[in-house]
C-alpha cells in the first residue's frame, strides 16, 4: 500500500505542476520502477497511468525527447501487462491523442534546418516504429 501511496502523491503533483519538464520526466522514472512491483502485487493500475499518461499528453510544450521517452514507457507498460484487458483499453483510448501529438511534432516545420530538432525528429520516428513493430 505504500507504493500506492506513492502514485498518488506523484499523480498529485504531476497535475498541480504538469508544465514543468522535470515534474514530467520525475513523474515518468517513477511509474518505470514501481510498475514491475505493483505487477506482483496484481493490483489494477489502469486508471493511474490513465491520469499519468493523460496529464503528460494534454501539455502543449511537450519536447520531442519527452513523446519518445512516453512511447518507450507505453511499451515497457504494454510488455508488462500483455494479458491485462484493462491495459489494451487504456492503450486503445490514448492511442489516438499519442499518435496526434506524434505527427503534430513531426509535421513542425519552422523554415529553419535547426540539427538537433532534425535529429530528435528521426528519434521520434524510431521510438514510434519501435513501439508499433513489438
Amino acid at each position: 500500500m505504500k507504493l500506492m501511496n506513492i502514485i498518488d502523491c506523484t499523480l498529485v503533483i504531476l497535475e498541480n505542476l504538469n508544465k514543468f519538464e522535470n515534474i514530467r520526466d520525475a513523474s515518468r522514472f517513477i511509474f518505470t520502477r514501481i510498475v514491475p512491483l505493483i505487477k506482483e502485487d496484481n493490483i489494477d493500475i489502469s486508471n493511474y497511468l490513465s491520469r499519468l499518461i493523460g496529464n503528460i499528453l494534454i501539455v502543449d510544450n511537450l519536447k520531442i525527447t519527452e513523446i519518445c521517452d512516453l512511447i518507450r514507457f507505453l511499451g515497457q507498460i504494454i510488455h508488462n501487462y500483455q494479458y491485462d484487458s484493462r491495459i489494451f483499453e487504456l492503450i486503445n483510448n490514448l492511442f489516438s491523442p499519442l499518435i496526434e501529438k506524434v505527427f503534430a511534432v513531426l509535421n513542425e516545420n519552422d523554415g529553419s534546418l535547426n540539427l538537433d530538432i532534425e535529429r530528435d525528429k528521426i528519434n521520434l520516428v524510431k521510438a514510434y516504429l519501435s513501439f508499433l513493430l513489438n
